[in-house]
């Protein structure tokens, strides 16, 4: 009998010592202070970083959007007003690569359930952020206004030039956009995509040289 109850006070004396008393420690010595914060201790964490990732793939694919856009109608244009052979066969490849690659951003725009902004909402945003900057659709439309101004040499000179500073400028930037993405599958669909476009800028600085 004596030995029934000292294993009963035993038992209950664990039990308080396990869970009555509250000293800031858990079994492994570290402080509930020293414990990181989780998504399960603070589930806003896990929707404000839903939240940047989206939004980020909703810059990023805006971004790549307008430019495949602009490269599309420079394309075309090339088509109509080139007078070299090279420079028509460049401008029609410029659609053909770029009409791929939209048709592949529209996609992830719907899996991703994203809104396209303009490039003049992206174009404010990357400013405030001191960062390279995408073109408006101001500056876009500029550039191909005085294109189509020109004729013969001038133009193919000419649209060479650009072609080489555009694409540098959208390398640039996707560059920033894969570094600091946070989902992998933009972050794919970019490093799938910077290969064409080196492709497409070393063969305007070819185009340069040879005119």
């Amino acid at each position: 009998m004596r030995l029934r109850k000292l294993t009963l006070v035993g038992t209950i004396a664990g039990l308080l010592a396990g869970c009555g008393s509250d000293d800031g420690y858990n079994s492994r010595g570290v402080t509930r202070d020293e414990r990181p914060t989780t998504a399960t201790d603070n589930p806003n964490l896990g929707v404000h970083a839903a939240d940047r990732a989206e939004h980020d793939a909703g810059r990023v694919l805006s971004m790549m959007h307008a430019s495949n856009t602009h490269e599309i109608q420079m394309g075309r244009l090339a088509e109509q007003k080139a007078s070299s052979q090279a420079v028509r066969e460049y401008g029609r490849a410029l659609v053909r690569d770029h009409q791929a690659s939209d048709v592949e951003v529209m996609r992830l725009v719907r899996e991703f359930g994203v809104t396209l902004t303009s490039p003049e909402t992206v174009h404010r945003e990357m400013a405030m952020k001191n960062t390279p900057s995408v073109p408006s659709a101001e500056d876009h439309n500029a550039v191909y206004r005085r294109l189509a101004s020109y004729n013969g040499v001038e133009f193919d000179r000419e649209f060479a030039r650009q072609m080489q500073m555009g694409h540098r400028r959208t390398i640039e930037l996707l560059r920033e956009e894969r570094d600091r993405a946070t989902d992998p599958v933009i972050r794919d669909l970019i490093a799938r995509k910077l290969p064409v476009l080196e492709a497409h800028e070393q063969q305007a600085a070819t185009l340069m040289q040879s005119r």
